[in-house]
């Protein structure tokens, strides 16, 4: 079941018009001219992959989001806003130590605008063949499938889990240097990186800055199984619309509770993760468990996991998965009164995200390629909470169903 591995850097596209989408599909058509595209002699390679997608859920309210910052959703209509994307990458080396890469993705951001991103842009310097150094901008090692997170041909799933997918934000990248090194260790490898950088996002509601992101990752693979560990950490500065005029009320009655949910200056937030991918005789198995250490009232702490489970016949892959989201620490605010309580309640009950998901899909594999994947999700939030989606369920309902169908190609 080993899935073609794209290179670290890709332009993904998002549409929600027919003329888009007719583009998407023109793109996937003829996607196999700009396979193994090599110009200069062999020096400069093209690669791009994309995803068309529509999907729906069973409800016309509340909305259901792969990230709970989104500002869209999906709804009781079929749309391709959640999943549909471009990517386009371009590599040159240019010599046996230099080579450059780029990565432009497409896609409908949290804004909702559909805008180009510059997901990787950087020089790699090859030391020898265990050593190598990257300058410029690259993508988070936190999860398995952080580098290629856009590319859905190189994943089972329809979309990767969103419990814990979720926990990385939106913006992934850091601009700075990576250094990773490569050991062999009884007959597999050890890889090491570590990583330093910035990286900044804004969007209308938001704005986060980290200076510095450190990283570390211990990733241990053979041709059957891949182990790694992750650890993130970042000084972290964000500014918050809403948040705003919340923490002016909890000043006024309590600054001391006020500095708990000041978001100005946090130091070394933290994230970890563990997962392991194994394929072996045609079967799948894929894990990750993932804890953040967020120090502020307002970004609760967050532990998550799944586990995936596929076993391919032919060209066909069955899978099921089972994803949990939990919320850590309390979300209730007992140290205020009056209006300050009722807006800071308000605020932390929209951030009780508890929610499991079970699904199961089935991939088809039309040819390397190109596959084409149908998802059934049952989300259930806790009860009487939001979970990741927009508002809680109409009364009476524990659950939400979507349905997606996806068709993925990489060249």
């Amino acid at each position: 079941m080993k899935r073609k591995t794209m290179p670290l850097n890709y332009f993904t596209s998002r549409n929600y018009s027919p003329g888009f989408s007719a583009l998407l599909l023109s793109a996937g058509l003829f996607a196999p001219l700009a396979q193994a595209v090599e110009l200069l002699d062999g020096k400069l390679e093209f690669n791009a992959y994309g995803t068309l997608g529509y999907a729906k859920t069973d409800l016309s309210s509340p909305g259901y989001r792969s990230k709970s910052t989104y500002i869209f959703s999906l709804d009781d209509s079929f749309s391709g806003r959640m999943d549909n994307r471009l990517g386009l990458q371009l590599s040159a080396q240019l010599t046996p130590a230099w080579s450059l890469v780029a990565h432009t993705l497409i896609r409908r951001n949290g804004d909702d605008k559909v805008e180009p991103e510059l997901l990787w842009a950087q020089a790699k310097w090859k030391i020898n063949e265990q050593s190598s150094v990257y300058f410029g901008r690259s993508q988070s090692t936190l999860f398995l499938t952080s580098e290629e997170f856009y590319v859905g041909y190189s994943q089972p799933w329809v979309r990767p889990p969103v419990e814990l997918y979720n926990l990385g934000g939106e913006n992934a990248h850091s601009d700075g240097i990576v250094v990773q090194h490569r050991i062999p260790v009884l007959g597999r490898t050890l890889s090491v990186e570590a990583r330093a950088g910035v990286s900044s996002l804004v969007r209308a509601n938001y704005s986060v800055q980290n200076q510095p992101t450190l990283g570390l990752t211990l990733s241990l693979a053979d041709t059957e199984m891949t182990l790694r560990a992750s650890l993130v950490q970042a000084d972290v500065s964000v500014q918050s619309s809403k948040l705003n005029p919340i923490m002016a009320l909890i000043y006024k009655q309590n600054p001391a509770v006020a500095a708990e949910y000041s978001l100005d200056h946090i130091d070394a937030q933290r994230y970890a993760s563990l997962g392991m991918r194994y394929e072996h005789n045609n079967w799948l198995l894929m894990t990750e468990i993932t804890r953040t250490q967020l120090r502020r009232k307002p970004l609760p702490d967050q532990l998550a996991a799944y586990i995936t489970v596929g076993h391919t016949f032919g060209n066909w892959t069955p899978y099921a998965t089972y994803a949990q989201l939990h919320m850590l620490g309390d979300l209730n605010e007992t140290r205020l009164s009056g209006r300050a309580a009722l807006a800071a309640n308000a605020y932390l009950g929209s951030k009780k995200n508890d929610q499991k998901t079970v699904s199961a899909g089935l991939r088809w594999d039309i040819k390397p390629g190109l596959a084409l994947k149908g998802q059934w999700d049952r989300v259930t939030p806790n009860a009487g909470e939001p979970g990741l989606l927009t508002s809680k369920l109409p009364a009476g309902l524990s659950h939400l169903n979507v349905i997606s169908v996806v068709l993925d190609w990489a060249y």
